[in-house]
């Protein structure tokens, strides 16, 4: 921007930051026929369509999901008795049939034998046991689910924790595997100069390899604990382990003037102009506070050139013409670039505007010409 008539122009630095979050997110795999985790309703031990179940007798650890594909038909599953307090092992459909080519999944959480039946074909499947086995050839099957005491084993790869900012640190991890098909993740934060003791709780749970920690405090050391979970509330052992440091704080740091231009009107050899205007500085650490010309049009094109006031037909003079008085006493801008006030300390309280009044003195020696003009560029900046 360029201003007129002995114009002053300001600048603001203020430090700013950007976080991404990602999310991992992994798609179920499709089982086929020869998966031992599908039982086929519609087929015989031999791959033939008939009205049976392959598999009948069907043995899983807590935690896995079987899915019952219909393969041919008219069928659904039923449950006929199972572990107390657990889902309804009842494809959606029943008592209807289920759409040939359709998969019913379920997850066999808890424990226990879990007997199921087409209702559509057998209306007493009690009698189709013998001795509590499932018979061939009769629309009955059971699920016998143990006990799942295998923890989950971790991949290669070690945990990382970086700092985001001066208030987030983004977590990454290596994935861990469980015969259960199902990892969940528990991360445990503490910030102590040193790694304390493993907290009791979590902060936050997750099943992505990703985290990001946020609402942090500034320049400070926190410790991460990821905990590997399966369904069973079987653990991974050890821990994955980061640590990180946040960001110092970025500060805040700000000026403005309260007149973008300013004139001096007619100045002549005999007749020095005093004006004044204010510039607000806000900072939170300490401060010094720069100006210089940068020419006619407001452009930094030449910057040993630029500390100049131009005429209305190109006649110059020095800006060192200019003297400046921010309370200590005049001071001339005998250079390119000029500090004003320099070493201050924050404004208080930290982080709070103060006014500072300034106050310009021009001596002008040159007669001729009309329309002298520069910008001037103020920079507040921060060590």
């Amino acid at each position: 921007m360029t201003t007129h008539a002995h114009g002053a122009r300001r600048r603001r630095r203020i430090a700013a930051a950007l976080v991404m979050l990602t999310a991992l997110f992994a798609a179920p795999a499709r089982a086929d026929h020869g998966d031992p985790s599908v039982v086929i309703i519609g087929l015989d031990d031999r791959g033939r369509q008939a009205e049976e179940l392959h598999v009948q007798d069907v043995t899983v650890t807590a935690g896995a999901i079987l899915a019952f594909f219909f393969d041919n038909g008219t069928h659904n599953v039923t449950s006929w008795s199972q572990p107390a307090a657990t889902a309804a092992l009842t494809s959606a459909a029943a008592p209807g049939a289920e759409p040939v080519g359709s998969t019913f999944a379920y997850t066999f959480d808890v424990p226990g034998e879990y007997l199921y039946f087409c209702s559509i074909h057998e209306d007493d499947p009690g009698g189709r046991f013998t001795n509590g086995e499932p018979q061939p050839g009769e629309m009955v099957g059971r699920v016998t689910v143990l006990p799942d005491t295998t923890p989950p084993v971790w991949s290669a790869g070690t945990a990382t924790a970086t700092a985001a900012s001066d208030t987030q640190i983004s977590l990454t991890w290596p994935a861990a595997t469980d015969d259960s098909g199902s990892v969940t993740y528990e991360i445990y934060e503490a910030s102590e100069p040193a790694r304390p003791t493993k907290p009791a709780s979590p902060v936050a749970t997750t099943s992505g390899l990703t985290a990001t920690r946020t609402g942090l405090s500034a320049d400070t050391q926190s410790w991460y604990w990821i905990t590997a979970v399966d369904p069973s509330a079987n653990v991974a052992s050890p821990d994955q382990l980061a640590d990180a440091v946040t960001l110092a704080a970025s500060g805040t740091l700000a000026i403005t003037l309260s007149l973008p231009t300013v004139d001096f009107a007619t100045v002549g050899p005999l007749d020095p102009a005093i004006a004044g205007f204010t510039a607000t500085v806000t900072s939170d650490a300490p401060w010094s506070l720069t100006v210089k010309s940068v020419g006619r049009n407001g452009v930094d094109d030449s910057p040993g050139d630029d500390a100049v006031f131009t005429s209305d037909s190109g006649s110059t003079i020095p800006v060192s013409r200019l003297t400046w008085d921010a309370g200590a006493g005049p001071q001339p801008l005998s250079d390119n670039e000029a500090t004003i006030l320099a070493g201050r300390p924050p404004t208080p309280p930290e982080g709070t505007a103060v006014p500072i009044d300034l106050t310009l003195s021009l001596r002008f020696d040159d007669p001729e010409g009309v329309g002298y003009r520069t910008t001037m560029l103020y920079t507040v900046t921060q060590p």
